[in-house]
């Protein structure tokens, strides 16, 4: 047999050096680049900060009469109110003009007492109307809107007083003291 043939015994390692000719599984899964895009990504997802409503802070109020109070300045925007709790509104949907799709939007008005008085966070869903080839078109949630948020902010701050907060200063109410509870 010429030196040049392949025989089975090729594939046997010479005893100098076994690593040279051992075999090794091909590499699976992400190599480096994909891998540290997918850290990249993860970064950047971690770093956004989450959604936070519009936030109003009422000094010396009580969440059930705040929300109350609350009911006249919110029909400037919506003239619906759905449900009304002793903590929360929920009114009903408006359509919204300026877009180039079908959208509509609802506001949730949430009261929690904080130290002091009330803290009031203003959420304003909104929806689109998404178009369907094989099934009728259907409401699909198009996240928070922002600017209205604020405006009806700026409206409740006007009627009932109170200050804006930025989510890091949300006042919050005092531990009670060691051997109270």
């Amino acid at each position: 047999m010429d030196r040049l043939e392949l025989s089975w015994f090729s594939t046997i390692p010479p005893a100098g050096n076994p690593s040279r000719f051992a075999w090794r599984p091909p590499p699976s899964g992400p190599g480096p680049k994909a891998l540290a895009g997918l850290v990249l990504l993860l970064g950047f997802g971690c770093a956004s900060p989450p959604y936070q409503p519009a936030l109003l802070y009422l000094p010396g109020r009580e969440p059930g009469k705040a929300l109350r109070d609350s009911v006249e300045p919110v029909h400037t925007f919506f003239p619906r109110v759905r449900f009304l709790q002793k903590n929360l509104i929920l009114t009903g949907w408006i359509p919204l003009s300026g877009l180039p799709y079908p959208c509509r939007a609802r506001a949730e008005i949430l009261a929690r007492p904080v130290s002091g008085g009330t803290l009031l966070e203003i959420a304003v869903q909104r929806s689109k109307l998404q178009a369907a080839l094989l099934t009728q078109p259907a409401w699909v949630d198009d996240g928070g809107d922002r600017a209205l948020e604020e405006r009806l902010r700026k409206v409740l701050a006007a009627q009932l007083g109170g200050r804006p907060v930025k989510p890091g200063e949300v006042p919050r109410r005092r531990p009670a003291s060691r051997g109270s509870g």
